[in-house]
């Protein structure tokens, strides 16, 4: 994909009207954090993709999904405390963040190349390398960021797309075809060495928003209206293809850390409703984020009890209103980051990472809820969408840098030092 095109992408995410405004230790040191494992079952392992937001125009408040009885009273400015990219201090490598082990691709413009994908549980590095041939066949192996080259998993090449849950037992990707709920799930067994291919015969046959991981158990929020606004929420185990179930909840984007879920009333319109549930005791709660009430939910993750949303706000002069806003999973006001070309990245277990793609301040950054410090981790971001998921509670983060004349990229592991 050339570099016009991945502009194009970003810019077209989200339009609306024009008058709108040693890794163990690592792990072991920050357990005491819990984070999300959220991947994108809809993302493919080449990374030939440009990181856009769901594209979709600005609509009005609909009753029963994104609005409530007084959401036309709503206003458009955030709430609470307010960031902008120049706002920011610059980070300082070996006191704010520790580089683990980088990678780099020449040229993505020209052919698929290698990544790093994601971390197990246990602090090794997911690489994945392709997909490549006719076959569109990826190798996969894990790094220790202290060794040059991953140990490649036995099996060969597989036809494979997003990792979805990679832990100390298992790995887990969805097969080609993620954005239907009959591809098949591959399962990589770490003790035994050998591939599972599985399938559901008992899901709707519908397009795979999202999908999450909680021990045995895959959740599935299925676009069953052909609406991509809300989805059925489903889930099936992964050790019986026979059991799948009816979550009997409708979800716009969802997160599960731990025993919680977390969702919110719609996707890629204004919503005023986020959903809390225990999935082990069942107690449930929700609050308004208080979202501007034009403004695009477009994205939700969790970093302990703090949640984080990726919203789109309209374009005013050419000027984007991006933001992402930190609440705590009670409904308090925390920080919003507000910027043109601006979106949540992959966060780690103690800071939320913002991506920009703005041509003066593009790059990426790390706002840091325990010193209310937004920092930047680097002054430009690459055409592609690279990165993937850290364990839970880790202090580990990715972001990646464009290399090349924008041609290529190199990936940064690191781990935040708080």
């Amino acid at each position: 994909m050339g570099n016009e095109l991945a502009e194009l992408m970003r810019r077209s995410a989200g339009d609306g009207p024009s008058d709108q405004v040693d890794v163990g230790a690592v792990l072991t040191a920050g357990r005491r954090r819990v984070r999300r494992r959220r991947a994108a079952a809809a993302g493919g392992t080449a990374a030939l993709v440009a990181t856009a937001l769901v594209a979709g125009s600005l609509l009005t408040v609909v009753a029963g999904g994104s609005g409530g009885p007084d959401a036309a009273e709503r206003e458009l400015e955030p709430v609470g405390r307010v960031l902008t990219l120049a706002d920011a201090r610059a980070g300082v490598p070996g006191e704010d963040f520790r580089v683990l082990t980088s990678l780099t691709n020449e040229n993505l413009d020209q052919a698929n190349g290698r990544y790093l994908s994601g971390v197990t549980d246990d602090g090794l590095v997911l690489v994945t390398d392709g997909p490549r041939t006719m076959r569109n066949e990826t190798r996969i192996g894990l790094l220790d960021p202290a060794a040059d080259e991953p140990a490649w998993l036995p099996g060969g090449p597989q036809q494979v797309s997003a990792p979805i849950a990679l832990t100390e037992e298992r790995l887990v990707f969805y097969g080609q075809g993620a954005r239907s709920s009959g591809a098949p799930v591959l399962v990589f067994d770490r003790s035994e060495g050998t591939w599972t291919r599985l399938r559901w015969e008992g899901l709707p046959r519908a397009e795979v928003q999202a999908v999450d991981a909680r021990g045995d158990r895959l959740y599935l929020a299925l676009d069953t209206g052909g609406e991509i606004r809300q989805f059925d929420l489903w889930s099936v185990s992964l050790s019986d293809p026979g059991d799948v179930r009816n979550e009997q909840t409708v979800v716009g984007d969802f997160d599960i850390t731990g025993d919680l879920l977390t969702f919110t009333a719609t996707h890629n319109e204004p919503n005023d409703r986020v959903h809390v549930r225990d999935l082990a005791s069942g107690e449930e709660w929700d609050f308004d984020p208080l979202s501007g009430d034009r403004c695009n939910q477009l994205g939700l993750q969790r970093i302990d009890d703090l949640l984080v949303l990726s919203q789109y706000c309209g374009t005013r002069d050419d000027v984007r209103d991006d933001r992402v806003q930190v609440v705590t999973d009670r409904g308090d006001p925390v920080v919003t980051v507000q910027g043109d070309g601006l979106e949540a990245g992959w966060t780690a277990g103690s800071v939320v990472l913002v991506e920009s793609y703005d041509r003066d301040e593009g790059g990426a950054y790390a706002w840091d809820p325990g010193t209310g410090e937004l920092v930047r981790l680097s002054d430009r971001i690459s055409n592609f969408g690279l990165g993937g998921a850290v364990p839970a509670g880790s202090e580990l983060l990715m972001w990646h840098t464009p290399l090349n004349r924008r041609h290529g990229a190199e990936q940064h592991l690191a781990t935040w030092l708080d």
